[in-house]
């Protein structure tokens, strides 16, 4: 048996901030790609003559994979009806909300794996699916940003939103089931849910995003002396690179 979360689940496992209006259901899976393959498989059932749409072609590697072997599948690009395939990769606001322009579309896919839990980008996807009504289906990969860094264990989820028709979700279900894909409940992390862990791991992002923009800044200034050292060939090239790998250890 699977166990099926109806209570809140998207205030609960993302934003604590904001509740979706509609029904909400939420399952969790071996991981995350292995859910891929399922809700791909159900939405094919579904809507027969749609074609996938993507935004970007900047891709997580495993999703890239995925996607190239369902293109035969989906093969009608003539087709007035799209399912959007979002990731959190490469991608930015404005290719997240590509929906909003397109009126043919039947139904979303959103792996918000790389983004933070309670991100603001994940919000205006779903208020915006919300306005327009469009049934969108948040995935995520729990294995890092959720368990602060530790990969506690692989653990995926799928939560339903505005599934005014009980088809997708069904269909998704059966899929996922048949592939064994859902997860053991010995998998679910027994913090998944809490709060406290949550806000300390949305911090741990907003810290990586901070340093990382310090780095590249700091990494970007060493760049420019480093070209400068190789066209001069100065006798002190070594002793230069080691001293930028100090400085830049010493930047956090």
């Amino acid at each position: 048996r699977q166990m099926c979360i109806r209570d809140r689940p998207y205030s609960k496992l993302y934003s604590k901030e904001f509740s979706p209006k509609s029904d909400q259901e939420l399952f969790f899976t071996t991981n995350c790609q292995s859910a891929h393959y399922g809700l791909l498989h159900a939405l094919k059932v579904c809507f027969p003559k749609a074609s996938l749409y993507k935004p970007t072609e900047k891709l997580y590697f495993e999703s890239t994979y995925i996607l190239e072997r369902y293109e035969n599948i989906f093969s009608n690009k003539k087709s007035e009806q799209k399912i959007i395939i979002l990731d959190s990769t490469f991608i930015t606001r404005d290719e997240l909300l590509c929906f909003d322009e397109i009126d043919s579309c039947v139904a979303i896919i959103f792996d918000t794996t790389c983004f933070d839990r309670q991100s603001q980008l994940i919000i205006d996807v779903v208020k915006k699916a919300q306005e327009k009504e469009i049934p969108l289906i948040l995935t995520r990969s729990h294995l890092k940003l959720d368990s602060l860094g530790t990969e506690y264990g692989p653990l995926g989820s799928v939560l339903f939103l505005n599934q005014n028709d009980e088809l997708i979700k069904k269909t998704c279900f059966e899929y996922i089931s048949h592939m064994g894909a859902f997860a053991n409940i010995t998998q679910i992390y027994p913090f998944i849910f809490d709060a406290s862990i949550k806000d300390i791991a949305s911090r741990r992002v907003e810290m990586i995003q901070v340093n990382t923009k310090k780095y590249l800044k700091e990494f970007m200034k060493k760049i420019v002396s480093l070209a400068f050292i190789i066209q001069r060939g100065y006798m002190g090239f070594i002793m230069s690179l080691f001293m930028i790998e100090i400085e830049l250890v010493s930047i956090n």
